[in-house]
């Protein structure tokens, strides 16, 4: 089992596709008629929350590029 776990973090490492996933939400169909983001109507909302992982992400992978 902690064979697996490892071979899936070894994995998880090399991938080019990010783990943060965002939400098909009302929230985020409101930004459109908003027309600002999330973070700033809903800030702790699921659609806010996985924005942030996703810049999280994001900012990670360009900064040990």
């Amino acid at each position: 089992m902690e064979q697996l776990r490892s071979e899936r973090s070894e994995r998880s490492e090399r991938s080019s596709v990010l783990e943060a996933a965002i939400p098909a939400s009302a929230e985020v169909e409101r930004m459109g008629l908003k027309r600002d983001v999330v973070a700033s109507f809903a800030p702790g909302g699921r659609a806010a929350l996985a924005y942030e992982a996703l810049w999280s992400e994001v900012s990670q992978r360009l900064s040990s590029a």
